[in-house]
């Protein structure tokens, strides 16, 4: 299934969704662009990867701010040189769903 189609059923199927499910179906939608957009240093359990500077996303530590904004904001700029700015090779729907399962990785 194309990615824009699942993303369209997402949609449909949580308009009458309270917005804890909409985020948790967001986050899980999310889980699949972790995998190959992040895993590579953050590990596949989001644990981390001290070597790499690369930190661990599952615990309460934010380095840059915990709030959905600032998480979408490193997805998207980057931070310090050491983790690479993805706005430009990833749509905002992806972006979207990147941020809310990095977001969900800490605060189940």
């Amino acid at each position: 299934m194309k990615f824009e189609t699942a993303l369209t059923i997402t949609l449909v199927l949580t308009l009458s969704m309270p917005l804890a499910q909409v985020f948790a179906a967001d986050a899980a939608a999310g889980k699949s662009a972790y995998e190959k957009t992040c895993a590579g240093c953050h590990g596949a359990d989001g644990k981390g990867n001290a070597m790499l500077g690369a930190p661990n996303l599952t615990d309460e530590v934010w380095l840059y701010g915990g709030t959905l904004a600032d998480v979408r904001q490193t997805i998207l700029k980057g931070r310090n040189g050491r983790m690479p700015t993805f706005g430009e090779q990833l749509d905002a729907d992806r972006i979207h769903l990147l941020t809310a399962y990095v977001y969900s990785l800490s605060n189940k």
